[in-house]
């Protein structure tokens, strides 16, 4: 999500979050709207940590191929960038083009799939790493702590787990589990300031053939300290009869049910 995308998104929720009456929300068109797009947020922000680790193993698988084979994988999945490497251990995907560089990877000594191994990765405009360690049979945690000008800080752990019985090649088409939590707060654009925090509260199952989550639910809260309001609300996603993506919205002890086309926002 980019900065100004960024900025339109949040002065939409925050006037949905301030604009809910909590002891009436029958008498909103779509009494969950502001609950739906908390969900969204943190699908975005969760989503956007899953692209890049998905680089990361798209970096390792590429660098391991047979020659002959190099140019069709990278053309199948990342034809738009050009691998550049520039000195040990640094690597950058280039974009075709405009030349820009988009991605900056740090790898490690070790493959990402060894036990302890720390890979680094970097989108352009970003400040700060998103850190990936290896825990080893296919697991790994991400990390990532970001401090912009604009005095946000958010804050996102992730556990990955390969739900498959082979070595992941990339995350786009592997079955995956993931858990974690994340905040993002001091969300301030002359409205209001907002802290939306997260917790995968039954573990998101990703299916890799389906490109989307299936299964598994996110408790969220938003908190709006100078007004002294708050929100919670949970999201589920399910597979419907119709083998169809959904997600179920908790807010104020009332459901609604809405399609997500693709569940999981994976813009890869």
């Amino acid at each position: 999500m980019n900065k100004i995308n960024s900025i339109l998104f949040f002065m939409l929720l925050i006037v949905s979050f301030s604009s809910c009456e909590i002891s009436e929300p029958e008498n909103k068109p779509d009494f969950a709207q502001p609950a739906s797009e908390m969900f969204y947020f943190t699908s975005t922000l969760i989503s956007n940590e899953i692209r890049l680790f998905d680089k990361l193993l798209f970096l390792e698988s590429y660098l391991n191929m047979d020659d002959s084979i190099k140019q069709v994988f990278k053309n199948q999945y990342f034809q738009q960038y050009e691998i550049v490497h520039p000195i040990s251990h640094i690597y950058l995907f280039v974009r075709n083009s405009d030349n820009d560089t988009i991605y900056t990877i740090l790898t490690d000594t070790n493959s990402i799939h060894l036990q302890g191994a720390v890979w680094k990765i970097k989108e352009q405009y970003q400040d700060s790493f998103s850190v990936v360690n290896c825990k080893g049979n296919e697991k790994w945690e991400m990390h990532k702590v970001e401090d912009s000008n604009s005095k946000q800080h958010r804050e996102l752990i992730l556990q990955l787990q390969c739900r498959d019985s082979v070595p992941a090649i990339l995350f786009q088409n592997t079955n995956f589990g993931i858990t974690g939590n994340g905040v993002s707060e001091n969300i301030n654009y002359g409205i209001q300031n907002l802290r939306i925090s997260f917790q995968i509260k039954d573990t998101l199952v990703y299916q890799g053939e389906q490109n989307s989550i299936t299964e598994g639910s996110i408790n969220i809260n938003a908190d709006d300290d100078e007004n002294n309001k708050h929100e919670t609300t949970n999201g589920r996603y399910f597979v419907d009869t119709e083998n169809e993506s959904n997600y179920e919205i908790t807010y104020h002890n009332r459901t609604r049910i809405y399609k997500t086309y693709n569940s999981f926002w994976l813009f890869w």
